[in-house]
């Protein structure tokens, strides 16, 4: 049987294969390249993740969105070697990123409509 990791989203503790969050991560360093991990790409890197992550088929959603974590937390630790850059850059990731990784999800399925005119009060604006 294949092995397996763990990693918790929500309180939830969730397994999945350890060799896709492997292959991805190779992907994904390749994708960065002489890149670096920061709080301004980070949605980006989320974004080409997930794109890897879809690929799998065999695998369910929740296992994706844990490997997306997974992946993510991967890279900080492997590039960032300040302390406190690499924890607030986690809690960066764990704060916000299981929602955007549900919102992305949503609109992708079309499940997710974005009223823009009355979305948090930007409506006023946009009319100028």
């Amino acid at each position: 049987s294949e092995e397996m990791m763990k990693f918790t989203v929500d309180d939830v503790e969730i397994a999945f294969p350890k060799f896709i969050s492997s292959q991805i991560y190779e992907k994904l360093k390749d994708i960065i390249g002489d890149g670096k991990v920061t709080r301004g790409n980070i949605v980006t890197l989320l974004l080409s993740i997930m794109q890897l992550a879809d690929s799998y088929t065999h695998v369910t959603g929740v296992q994706k969105k844990a490997i997306v974590l997974d992946c993510l937390y991967r890279i900080i630790d492997d590039q960032i070697d300040d302390d406190t850059e690499r924890t607030d850059l986690k809690l960066l990731v764990s704060l916000t990123l299981p929602n955007v990784i549900d919102n992305f999800v949503r609109l992708d399925r079309r499940q997710l409509r974005i009223n823009v005119q009355r979305c948090c009060g930007f409506g006023t604006f946009a009319k100028r």
